[in-house]
């Protein structure tokens, strides 16, 4: 393999490590990482537009918060919107690395998403 799919095989493998880890700041580290691995693989060559992976923080029943990541934003908003469903508190969702593909949304904000798609369902 060349270069750039060496960069674009390490980027996968940290972003599969980052949705396995149950270590918060493992996660957004790994995420982070995957990012960077993937702009370095771009700048070697003619790839789309590298957007950062997005994370989702929750509450869970304990009250314990939760971050999950997803490798795009439509992703951790589905994901958000399904636990929003179960009933769970959402804090957040939002790109690793701020500014690459979107701004966080806060709970309110996915509860409207929710409150929409529940409508256009209806």
């Amino acid at each position: 393999m060349g270069e750039r799919e060496d960069l674009r095989e390490e980027s996968r493998l940290c972003m599969e490590a980052a949705k396995t880890t149950s270590d918060p700041r493992l996660k957004r580290e790994l995420a982070t990482r995957a990012f960077k691995l993937a702009q370095a693989a771009k700048a070697l060559g003619g790839e789309e537009e590298v957007k950062s992976p997005w994370y989702l923080s929750h509450g869970d029943a304990r009250g314990d918060s939760i971050m999950q990541v997803f490798e795009n934003k439509e992703a951790a908003i589905d994901a958000a919107c399904a636990l929003v469903g179960k009933g769970a508190y959402v804090f957040e969702v939002g790109p690793i690395q701020e500014g690459h593909g979107g701004i966080r949304l806060n709970g309110a904000e996915i509860r409207r998403i929710f409150d929409e798609r529940a409508r256009i369902t209806k």
